[in-house]
């Protein structure tokens, strides 16, 4: 074997190794890529349209927004929203008689509710963004509490009355 070959089949070698080395760096960076973004649960977080857990049912907005629904609720709404690296944010609205208030905030994390202060206000518009259509005047009188587990899921409730034995309730479930 001549030296210009030898030279050569050298330079073919190293070529390969720094390609090989390339290609592993490349799939290492890839591989941290998709882990800081958290593509690991799209399947289980994208099941439900777009919605990370679904609340199609009564059971389900009860279930997932750690709630239970008074027997007088009526025009429920409910939605979930991704909010990137597994974070769920559950969105449920409804109407309620007055006197089931206590039973109510009883069957979820919040233990009292008071009227709602400036900074909670900004902090609730902050969450809501674009993700569902309520709207909070500054000069509507709100009740708002918030609760939380261990973990640092969060419960917020807002309460509007609308009629003098009745209010809408606002629910919002920060799953993390």
């Amino acid at each position: 074997m001549s030296n210009n070959q030898r030279r050569f089949r050298r330079i073919l070698l190293i070529l390969g190794g720094v390609g090989a080395l390339c290609t592993l760096v490349a799939a290492f960076g890839l591989y941290a890529l998709l882990q800081t973004l958290d593509f690991s649960g799209l399947g289980e977080w994208f099941s439900y349209d777009g919605e990370c857990v679904g609340v199609g049912s009564s059971a389900a907005i009860e279930e997932v927004a750690k709630l239970t629904l008074p027997a007088t609720a009526d025009n429920v709404f409910a939605r979930s929203v991704y909010a990137g690296r597994g974070d769920c944010i559950v969105f449920v609205s409804f109407d309620m008689e007055a006197g089931e208030l206590d039973t109510f905030i009883a069957s979820t994390w919040v233990s009292s509710v008071a009227p709602m202060s400036d900074p909670a206000l900004l902090e609730l518009r902050g969450i809501l963004q674009n993700d569902v259509d309520w709207t909070f005047n500054s000069d509507t009188e709100y009740l708002y509490g918030r609760g939380h587990q261990a973990s640092s899921s969060t419960q917020s409730i807002v309460l509007e009355t609308i009629s003098p034995n009745r209010y809408r309730v606002y629910v919002v479930m920060t799953l993390f």
